[in-house]
């Protein structure tokens, strides 16, 4: 299994990011976890938010990287896409929890606000990744 794979489907698990393989694998499972997160919080406490359709992002992860790391990251992505829908619901569900009191317990602020920072953790990732690309080995 190549290094961006096998990181995207360990994702964190397996230790510290040593490589630039590691980090891309990083940055490009979170940016998709990201987007999957937006279509839990649309289903389930937010039916009013614009979200981005997981195939754009996939398409944007895919674009900023190289033809071989586009490769490996979309089969990494099969296992990650099967993990989804037991793995992310109580993770969003408990960012949701801690945005309510800081939104003065109001749904559609706390939606919006999290709808603002999935936008800008998801940009900061897309750029990362993009940047470390350029830096080919």
């Amino acid at each position: 299994m190549e290094a961006l794979m096998t990181l995207i489907v360990c994702l964190s698990g397996c230790g510290p990011s040593v490589s630039r393989d590691d980090e891309l694998g990083r940055l490009a499972g979170s940016y998709t976890q990201l987007c999957a997160e937006m279509q839990y919080l649309k289903q389930n406490h937010c039916p009013e938010l614009q979200i981005p359709v997981m195939l754009q992002c996939v398409n944007e992860v895919e674009s900023a990287l190289s033809l071989k790391r586009a490769r490996e990251f979309r089969e990494g992505l099969k296992v990650l896409m099967q993990r989804y829908p037991t793995d992310l619901p109580p993770q969003v569900q408990q960012k949701y929890n801690r945005a309510l009191p800081g939104n003065e317990n109001d749904a559609a602020k706390s939606c919006l606000w999290l709808a603002q920072e999935n936008n800008r953790q998801r940009f900061q990732q897309l750029q990362t990744i993009r940047g470390l690309e350029k830096k080919r080995d």
